[in-house]
């Protein structure tokens, strides 16, 4: 097991709620200010910087940027959370050291999952006998992206429940049931990249291809973090409560 600590959350396992406002903890004088004299300061110190928008436990494995992962402005001109790349580092060497044990997770598809192998399994031979074979390459093709997109997720769920086995505290409780939730989140998908790493490679021998296949599961592991940033920034943003500018406390004071 790795030394590294993990504190990143999942997000299915917190609870949505709405923005709430950054916690003030500056003295009473600081509190005034000259919106008369610097109006233009006042409205800017109003809005918070980009690590002011979330709270300090998602920057840990995620940053606030002007830009998204692939270093491309967002749309609407504002900040969004992206993954650190030492994250997603952290996510894909966690698939390269859990590689050599796929067989395991194999196993564990076929105790679970045997008769639906099966079905899906002679339907893709069937497909494949009666397909020209110009098209067996795009229809294997299909069925290795999909195995790809399961072990990225299955490294992605073993990093998570390693940041869960961190956050255990033994003295309170030794099995917490955030720890139970993610573990048997990672083991569901252990047992899903199980059933299409082994699907494909049967495929493949059917072919009568040289070799075995290759997994490149890094962009499915950025794509993976990614959508959670995504998740997060939708959901635990925290935004300051609007508060009229200059501009405003003047047309209210000349209206009364």
């Amino acid at each position: 097991m790795s030394n590294v600590p993990y504190d990143f959350f999942d997000p299915q396992d917190l609870p949505s709620h709405e923005p709430g406002a950054i916690k003030d903890n500056t003295p009473l004088a600081g509190l005034v200010d000259d919106e008369q004299g610097d109006p233009e300061g006042a409205e800017r110190r109003l809005k918070p910087t980009a690590n002011e928008q979330f709270e300090s436990w998602v920057l840990i494995d995620f940053e606030a940027s002007e830009r998204t992962y692939w270093g491309k402005k967002w749309p609407d001109g504002k900040v969004h959370l992206i993954p650190r790349k030492t994250t997603v580092q952290r996510v894909i060497d966690i698939h390269m050291s859990s590689w050599k044990y796929v067989s395991k997770s194999i196993d564990m598809a076929m105790a679970e999952k045997r008769d639906e192998y099966t079905k899906i399994r002679n339907h893709y031979l069937g497909i494949i006998a009666e397909a020209d074979s110009r098209y067996h390459f795009q229809i294997l093709k299909g069925v290795g992206q999909t195995a790809q997109t399961m072990l990225a997720e299955r490294a992605y769920r073993k990093d998570l429940y390693l940041t869960a086995l961190n956050r255990v505290k033994p003295e309170e409780d030794p099995n917490p049931e955030f720890l139970s939730t993610a573990a048997a989140r990672m083991e569901q998908a252990a047992i899903d990249a199980g059933f299409w790493v082994s699907l494909h490679m049967e495929l493949w021998r059917e072919m009568e291809w040289d070799g075995t296949p290759t997994y490149y599961v890094e962009n499915d592991i950025i794509f993976r973090l990614v959508q959670s940033a995504k998740y997060l920034d939708e959901n635990y943003r925290i935004t300051r409560a609007s508060q009229p500018g200059h501009a405003d406390l003047v047309d209210a004071a000349m209206q009364m």
